[in-house]
């Protein structure tokens, strides 16, 4: 455990090189494996090689939580301004939701195939997730962890963004 935290904080310094604190509090709205949370206090890293998401302090680069989440973890979403968020597991076909001040896992919510990238509505009451194989994009509500639409897209869908007007999902095929 001590080694992959070795090789996290590298990685979190070498970003805050090229960062400045006024970006890092900006929270994103499209997928990827590192997601800074509304307010900027905190980073959400998925580690694909231990199945776990890591919850980190920012500046202080403090490792509050190593959450144990399953096979192959991929994009990672806070849930609106909570301090709740999403995380695909890609091995289960599965999108966990974590409590990121407690660090455990609230909610399991079974998907068709390879959940890879995923997003949150900026009010938090709707998460978009691309499935990878089927080419799909999944609406779901993160309350319940109900499947509230399927959109058949492409083929291989992962990567994933919402509109700042948030009127729009782009996706990469």
């Amino acid at each position: 455990m001590l080694t992959r935290h070795r090789l996290l904080l590298p990685l979190l310094l070498l970003i805050t090189a090229f960062t400045s604190p006024r970006v890092a509090h900006a929270q994103t709205r499209s997928a990827g494996l590192l997601n800074f949370n509304a307010d900027g206090s905190l980073v959400a890293c998925s580690n694909r090689d231990s199945g776990t998401v890591s919850i980190v302090t920012w500046p202080d680069l403090k490792l509050l939580h190593e959450i144990p989440v399953g096979l192959h973890p991929e994009g990672v979403a806070w849930i609106g301004k909570s301090g709740s968020l999403a995380c695909c597991i890609y091995g289960t076909d599965e999108i966990v939701i974590l409590d990121a001040t407690a660090g455990n896992i609230t909610r399991r919510v079974p998907v068709f195939d390879e959940p890879y990238g995923i997003v949150s509505s900026s009010d938090g009451t709707r998460l978009f997730a691309t499935l990878e194989y089927p080419g799909q994009i999944l609406d779901i509500n993160p309350a319940d962890g109900a499947i509230r639409k399927t959109w058949q897209v492409g083929s291989m869908l992962r990567g994933l963004a919402l509109s700042p007007d948030q009127k729009f999902l782009l996706t990469t095929e």
